[in-house]
């Protein structure tokens, strides 16, 4: 059991400080990452299902941002992907970092209207990329 926990908080100290969940594990290709994001058709959110469970976009999201600081140009990426789906990934992990380049990149998609299936809790629909960027916005402001 010590040797777990000696791994955990061995991969929490090198991976650095970054708002990802507790114990997320940072990719280590982020081109991977980036592409199989890219091919997604679908943006799955951070709860999905009966169990509440990570869908998959928001779980490779997270192991982008566990990244730490390395990540923002690959979300940075993502929301100029031709994909709504990378582009709405890449709102949710510059909200999840939390600086200046995340909201002036977030704020460029405010007049996004391309629509995108999405999973959120029990529910498969259709949002656009604008909704989730004021979404992000709104959130960004309410923690100032």
């Amino acid at each position: 059991m010590w040797r777990w926990v000696l791994c955990i908080i061995t991969l929490g100290i090198l991976s650095g400080p970054t708002n990802a969940r507790p114990g997320v594990i940072p990719t280590t290709d982020p081109e991977a990452t980036i592409a199989l994001i890219e091919s997604m058709t679908r943006y799955e959110s951070d709860m999905i299902g009966f169990a509440g469970a990570p869908g998959s976009t928001f779980l490779e999201v997270e192991a982008l941002v566990a990244l730490g600081e390395p990540a923002t140009e690959y979300l940075l990426r993502l929301t100029r992907s031709e994909n709504p789906v990378a582009r709405v990934a890449g709102i949710v992990g510059l909200e999840m970092q939390r600086t200046s380049k995340a909201r002036s990149a977030i704020e460029a998609l405010l007049d996004d209207q391309t629509k995108l299936e999405t999973f959120e809790g029990c529910l498969l629909g259709q949002d656009t990329v604008a909704t989730y960027a004021r979404r992000a916005l709104s959130r960004l402001a309410e923690e100032k």
